[in-house]
């Protein structure tokens, strides 16, 4: 009985060993919770947990995540924006944050020859302007050969807003009157992976998308032989950037800005882009036919030249006739 007494005051009414106990049960430090195994299996089962979740995320909502920020262009620049445009010639436009040119890398051969120094540091929209007319002009474009009046801008989004770009590009060549009416651009939305399956193929990033919605697997056709085919240029013309009657409007205020420039009453262009139910496209049609009656076509001179040309012809036909009529006369 005594040894029993002298064990339940030992254990039960040890104050120090009853708070050890608790202690112990509360903070287990030598349990199996704090073994080094077990911390480390838990880390790991942890980090596996949450990058699942993050990439449940991801696919939920691609269109909120920015995969790449920025792009090196080939001069070691960071560039936020890729534009590319084929007409053969061929160009690759890289885009700072504010949407200015920073880099521009000819393709091809025929890209080399036009002048592009002065474009770098211009908005996107303004250089790609530039380089169809250049191209126009430097007779690339065949403005009588429909299959030769084509260009294919594609962009690349690293980081700024890719909507912004496109719509800036769509209101310049829609509102331009340096580039003729015959000439047809088509936007297309690219991505990095289309812009390294390009690079593997050796071909220009408008050259590869064109064949990729057609799925043409044989030798990559060019811009040219792709819209001979009216079969191809419906499936274009489906896939490319549409023009919407925001930025048709935007299109014809930036005409009738331009004709105020040079002094021309634009009260009736005005009248009619507020009129409800205008044909906007016809709007834009009447405006370029104001531009052009003002600025009198090459054709014109061409006349001249050829009228020249036959007015020189029979200068040298009477010269001959009277050389002969001379000859004549000396032998008789």
């Amino acid at each position: 009985m005594d040894k029993l007494k002298q064990t339940f005051n030992e254990n039960l009414l040890n104050e120090d060993k009853i708070l050890h106990s608790i202690n112990h049960k509360i903070n287990p430090k030598n349990g199996w919770f704090y073994h080094k195994a077990f911390r480390l299996s838990f880390g790991l089962m942890t980090l596996v947990i949450l990058s699942l979740f993050i990439s449940n995320i991801i696919q939920s909502q691609p269109d909120k995540i920015v995969k790449t920020v920025g792009i090196t262009t080939p001069r070691n620049q960071l560039a936020y924006a890729l534009v590319s445009v084929d007409i053969n010639p061929s160009f690759e436009l890289y885009v700072d944050k504010n949407d200015r040119v920073i880099e521009i890398n000819p393709i091809n051969e025929e890209a080399k020859t036009l002048i592009i120094d002065q474009l770098i540091g211009l908005e996107v929209q303004d250089v790609v302007e530039d380089l169809i007319k250049q191209a126009q002009d430097l007779g690339y474009i065949n403005l009588i050969d429909t299959n030769q009046n084509t260009v294919i801008i594609s962009t690349i989004n690293y980081g700024i807003d890719g909507e912004k770009i496109i719509k800036n590009i769509q209101v310049k060549l829609g509102s331009s009157v340096n580039i003729d009416r015959s000439v047809k651009s088509y936007i297309i939305r690219a991505t990095d992976d289309d812009r390294e399956e390009a690079k593997r193929e050796n071909v220009s990033l408008g050259i590869y998308m064109l064949n990729g919605i057609i799925q043409n697997k044989g030798v990559p056709m060019s811009v040219q032989n792709f819209v001979s085919d009216l079969n191809n240029l419906e499936i274009l013309e489906e896939y490319a950037e549409k023009t919407n009657g925001t930025e048709l409007v935007e299109i014809i205020q930036a005409l009738i800005n331009e004709l105020v420039t040079k002094g021309i009453d634009v009260t009736s262009f005005q009248n009619r882009l507020n009129r409800e139910g205008e044909d906007l496209e016809e709007l834009i049609d009447d405006l370029k036919d104001q531009f052009e009656s003002l600025n009198p076509n090459t054709n014109s001179d061409d006349k001249n030249d050829d009228e020249y040309e036959d007015d020189e012809s029979d200068d040298d036909k009477s010269y001959e006739d009277d050389s002969e009529e001379d000859d004549d006369e000396h032998d008789d």
